[in-house]
This record gives structure tokens, C-alpha cells and sequence, in this order.
């Protein structure tokens, strides 16, 4: 079974001797170095690309975690003015709402 590059590439040497006779094999045998060569070219600049995607979407992750961090390390005062603020407005709305109640039920349904 193949298992690794070096007998990936005796099996396109022969291949390619089999197929292509002996006068062209230094031609071709070039040319399958060429496409060799752009192949790991191009796989660099790939890894390269991906490298630095990862890395910018690591960039962008830590930017969310330090603002996630900053809304929850309010200090004990900040969470209890920030509760109660909280408790009046919901207050004030349940109060607004139960006037806007009694004014529909005193009109009769009426809109």
C-alpha cells in the first residue's frame, strides 16, 4: 500500500515512463518537478493564508472575551445600582401600564 510521499513518487516515475517511453522522460520528468514545485508553493502560501485568518479570528475572540469580561466585573455597588435601576424602570412600567388598564376599562373598551 502506499503510504508515504517517496512511494507516491516511484509510482508516477514508473507511471510516467510506462506511459511516456523513454525518449521524453527528462522532458517530463521536468516538468512533473515543476508541477512538484508549484504544488508546494502554492501549499506554503495556503498554510501562510489560513495561519493568518486563524490568528485574526483568534484577534477578534479576545476582543469579545475582554469586553465580556469588562460587563461582568462590575464591582458589588455597580451590580446593585445596576439591579435597582433595573427594579425602578420595570416599576414605572408596570405603574404605566395598570394606568393605561383603568383608562381602557373606564372607557369601555373603547380605543
Amino acid at each position: 500500500m502506499i503510504g508515504n510521499i517517496s512511494d507516491i513518487i516511484i509510482v508516477l516515475i514508473v507511471g510516467v515512463l510506462l506511459i511516456g517511453g523513454e525518449k521524453n522522460a527528462p522532458q517530463v520528468m521536468r516538468n512533473l518537478g515543476k508541477a512538484y514545485e508549484e504544488f508546494r508553493r502554492r501549499q506554503s502560501e495556503f498554510t501562510a493564508e489560513l495561519n493568518k485568518e486563524l490568528k485574526s479570528i483568534d484577534d477578534i475572540r479576545n476582543e469579545g472575551n475582554q469586553e465580556l469580561i469588562k460587563q461582568i466585573s462590575y464591582t458589588p455597588q455597580q451590580q446593585s445600582y445596576s439591579y435597582n435601576n433595573k427594579i425602578s424602570q420595570l416599576e414605572e412600567e408596570i405603574k404605566r401600564l395598570q394606568s393605561e388598564l383603568e383608562r381602557l376599562k373606564k372607557d369601555g373598551n373603547k380605543n
